[in-house]
């Protein structure tokens, strides 16, 4: 519920109306977040390989989806 909320805000551009300790707090979880993403991707990508090494091909399922298919860079967007 956070990360849909503080993308919301931020889209609003009402993230700057909220109290400053829940302003914090929302950047530390997203930021948190954003961390979690790209450790959960890069073991994504080693497991794919060690699974290549060995001639086998894995299947793509829809919730690995997003640590595939997105940049790093677009995790910050959660």
């Amino acid at each position: 519920m956070i990360a849909p909320a503080n993308r919301t805000l931020q889209t609003c551009g009402q993230i700057h109306q909220l109290p400053q300790d829940m302003g914090e707090y929302l950047r530390f979880v997203h930021d948190c977040n954003r961390e979690r993403n790209l450790r959960l991707r890069a073991q994504l990508l080693e497991a794919v390989a060690a699974l290549n090494r060995h001639d086998i091909v894995p299947l793509r399922l829809k919730g690995a989806a997003p640590f595939f298919f997105r940049r790093p860079a677009e995790f910050a967007a959660g």
